[in-house]
């Protein structure tokens, strides 16, 4: 527990998480809900763009902040934030779109919890297959290593009947 709360430790161990081929595109899709989240509860309460996104970053995931810091800029130089967010790869094809209904709609905020429940939906989606492909995994796993103790504890009562006769 300790070694969970080193810093630099907690890092690597995140860095090699986002690393991992099937693990890493779904952690990006949780950030991008988390942060799509929060930025929608700033944008709701009335919080201009440019401060919504500076206190949006400490949410942000730690490999996502140069990328945010980068969007924020280029939004506090007059782009829209659709474009910003795409370019720093900040927004997936689903969520640019919505993205861009909200701008021109004037209704980012709301569009952004849509896109923050869209991913939290998939995730969940996700979270559910894992658990029905895991599960009947586990008890076969289960089966085998109960079935190999009862052998291995049956088998020497066999070989002793074996030696009597």
């Amino acid at each position: 527990p300790a070694l969970a709360w080193q810093r630099g430790l907690r890092e690597a161990v995140q860095a090699r998480l986002w690393q991992l081929p099937l693990v890493g595109p779904k952690l990006h899709l949780l950030a991008l809900a988390q942060l799509y989240r929060v930025l929608s509860m700033l944008l709701l309460a009335g919080v201009p763009i440019v401060p919504a996104l500076l206190n949006a970053r400490g949410v942000a995931a730690a490999h996502l902040r140069a990328a945010l810091d980068r969007a924020t800029e280029a939004v506090r130089l007059g782009e829209r934030l659709s474009v910003c967010l795409q370019r720093e790869g900040l927004a997936t094809p689903v969520s640019l779109r919505m993205l861009t209904v909200g701008e021109h709609s004037g209704e980012l905020g709301a569009m952004l919890a849509q896109a923050a429940s869209f991913y939290d939906e998939e995730l969940s989606r996700l979270s559910d297959l894992v658990t029905r492909l895991v599960n009947p995994a586990l008890m076969l796993i289960m089966g085998l290593v109960i079935g190999t103790v009862v052998v291995l504890m049956y088998l020497p009562i066999f070989q002793l009947v074996d030696q009597v006769q």
